[in-house]
């Protein structure tokens, strides 16, 4: 994913008993300069529940998410904007929105760490069992259409 696009993650309880989530922590796998071509994809998802939006700088020495407290298009405040714990349930979900930003190439993965019955634990976020990749916004060398399913050679 290219710089400023979102990993977005909801986090449900399976039952009514509260789960109380206390932090969310990231693992840096690999950094490197740009190597090689890019390529453009285009995309697009949604949510009908507000998210609890983090940035992540992953070229800092030690990356952190930090809770974004405006919003990055207007610059109004975010009402959402309330940092951990948060509780979740069946009932009441959580969706937390994470924005990645790096000068480079870097692999990473989150765990968000929690709190249930006094017991501690971590849920790693991951692609699927993959780590995810972040990579500068570079001008594209080529760009794929998802609709007609071709590679293109910019211009």
């Amino acid at each position: 994913m290219s710089n400023g696009e979102l990993v977005e993650v909801t986090v449900q309880g399976e039952k009514e008993q509260a789960i109380i989530l206390t932090r969310l922590e990231v693992i840096v796998k690999q950094r490197s300069k740009k190597n090689g071509d890019v390529m453009g994809v285009g995309f697009g998802c949604g949510a009908a529940l507000p998210p609890r939006r983090y940035q992540l700088d992953l070229d800092a020495p030690v990356p952190k998410f930090k809770l974004v407290k405006q919003d990055p298009d207007s610059g109004e405040d975010v009402v959402e904007a309330v940092n951990f714990p948060y509780k979740v349930s069946s009932a009441e979900p959580e969706y937390l929105a994470l924005e990645s930003f790096t000068e480079g190439y870097t692999v990473w993965k989150a765990k968000l760490h929690w709190v249930m019955d006094g017991k501690t634990g971590y849920t790693e976020i991951n692609d699927h069992g993959k780590n995810f990749v972040t990579f500068k916004n570079y001008p594209e060398d080529y760009w794929f259409s998802t609709n007609s399913m071709e590679l293109s050679e910019t211009e």
